[in-house]
């Protein structure tokens, strides 16, 4: 069993399988899902909202995520 300051949210998501291939793989995988849950969390309902929120939260974001391509 991981010891509890091993449990995040993100940790979590990055033992998601990623999907993706070759040049669709510019953003890390678990960030991506990270986001997107954050923004659900938030009321976001579309892709659309997701983007915006991902966009009008980056500072946000950068105390979590290394978001190393934006």
């Amino acid at each position: 069993m991981e010891s509890s300051a091993n449990i995040t949210l993100y940790n979590q998501l990055l033992k998601v399988e990623d999907p993706r291939t070759g040049k669709n793989s510019k953003y890390k995988f678990g960030e991506i899902l990270f986001i997107g849950v954050c923004a659900v969390i938030c009321g976001c309902e579309s892709w659309y909202e997701v983007e915006d929120f991902g966009e009008v939260k980056l500072d946000w974001l950068k105390n979590f995520l290394d978001l190393k391509n934006g």
